[in-house]
């Protein structure tokens, strides 16, 4: 019943959804976004993300910012860090929320507390807590704040950087869409993103119960001796040190050791030179840089990974090629598959397995 009733939100939305999106075609999205689209409904699309392309933003300095923290280093100028100290966003958020003429007063005195995200902060601002304001006067407060805060960070020298999610709501025009998956940067192939906040609910829960199939295809270095395998190893994360730079990363662990979580991925070799594999990889967990992880404790890492492997190749040679979930919309099971473009400066001559 929950699932039908969703389903039936969902249409009802689709004519709103589809007369307020800038991009509400296959080949509108394609134009505005610069993205391949696999598939496309009024709760989802997918789009085959190129590698070197994040899936979400990731926020920090801006080139100039950079530019001038170096220059001033090259001159031997001291107490850096702290002059180029930034607030969190969250910090930046209240602070701001605090100082904002203009905001309801209800609001002003909740600055530690408003919701960051449009779909709460609207729910926020109709209760008690924010003043029972009706929409109309939440959606002002929400794009009052949202301006004030923009404005903070361009004079901070802070910025998002390009991603798939931030093209899907300002360039076509879905400011909704929220992830319901994730690949690294380096990653590529199919990506799905909800374009509605019942779609976002609907396919998060396929997620969780693990009812979404996905595939990826790999070249790993070496020759993988057997043709089909299971990799049952426990992954322990570790987490890089703040404002390092550096990047967290897992390690194979026994099952025993505090924080594991048990990881499991199947392989089946496509191809084989003898300096290198193809192989098709299914996760069975959805852990972080799970595949990366369970190809290096296979003994053969992948080509381009330098955080798990030597990193010797242009690009990480890991892409994801297949994904089916049951769309809310259509109430239809969807199947879409990304062909992989290595592209490598170096490529192997593989013999495909029958």
């Amino acid at each position: 019943m929950k699932h039908l009733l969703t389903m039936l939100a969902l249409q009802q939305t689709a004519a709103v959804v589809l007369k307020r999106a800038a991009a509400a075609t296959p080949q509108a999205f394609e134009r505005a976004t610069g993205l391949r689209v696999l598939h496309m409904s009024p709760a989802v699309v997918v789009v085959d993300k190129p590698t070197g392309l994040r899936s979400v933003p990731a926020y920090g300095p801006t080139r100039a910012l950079l530019a001038d923290f170096a220059r001033r280093q090259a001159a031997g100028e001291a107490d850096l860090q702290a002059k180029f100290e930034r607030p969190t966003r969250r910090d930046r958020w209240c602070g701001v929320a605090r100082d904002l003429d203009g905001l309801a007063p209800e609001l002003r005195r909740r600055w530690d507390s408003l919701p960051r995200t449009k779909s709460k902060f609207i729910k926020f601002c109709g209760g008690p807590a924010g003043g029972r304001l009706n929409l109309d006067e939440a959606e002002d407060a929400w794009q009052l704040l949202r301006a004030a805060v923009a404005q903070r960070e361009a004079e901070e020298g802070m910025e998002e950087s390009d991603s798939v999610l931030r093209r899907v709501q300002r360039e076509a025009g879905f400011p909704e869409a929220c992830p319901v998956h994730r690949l690294d940067y380096a990653t590529s192939g199919c990506l799905a993103v909800a374009l509605t906040q019942e779609g976002a609910s609907d396919i998060s829960l396929q997620w969780r119960k693990r009812t979404v199939d996905k595939a990826y295809e790999a070249v790993v270095e070496g020759t993988v001796a057997r043709d089909e395998g299971l990799i049952d190893k426990a992954l322990l994360r570790v987490d890089a040190v703040k404002r390092s730079g550096d990047p967290s990363r897992v390690e194979v662990v026994d099952d025993n050791v505090p924080g594991a979580k048990l990881s499991r991925s199947s392989y089946k070799v496509l191809a084989r030179s003898d300096r290198a594999t193809v192989l098709d990889l299914t996760p069975h967990t959805g852990r972080l840089h799970q595949l990366r992880a369970h190809c290096k404790a296979l003994g053969h890492p992948i080509v381009g990974d330098w955080l798990y492997g030597t990193g010797d190749a242009n690009r990480l040679c890991l892409h994801a090629s297949r994904l089916a979930f049951d769309d809310p919309a259509l109430g239809e099971r969807v199947r879409v598959a990304s062909a992989a473009s290595w592209e490598l400066s170096e490529p192997p001559e593989l013999v495909y397995v029958s």
